[in-house]
């Protein structure tokens, strides 16, 4: 599975850049589209998670690799 990540060759750098193209076609067809979404990014940084972010997916990969579901520490 890891081989699919692999190189600016691999079919999953192919969907990122495809993806991006698309956001870019629709901003120029909708420019109001792009500060909508900048807005959305703006109110998750600032919202409910604020700066958490970064901890809640160390915190993610460290209950996967124990093999927990998630959840408040103990």
């Amino acid at each position: 599975m890891t081989e699919s990540w692999r190189g600016v060759e691999s079919a999953v750098c192919a969907e990122v850049v495809g993806q991006a193209r698309a956001n870019l076609a629709a901003y120029r067809v909708n420019p109001a589209l792009l500060e909508e979404q900048s807005n959305i990014e703006l109110a998750a940084a600032e919202g409910g998670y604020g700066r958490r972010q970064l901890y809640e997916l160390v915190q993610n990969g460290a209950d996967a690799l124990l093999g927990r579901s998630g959840g408040v520490s103990k």
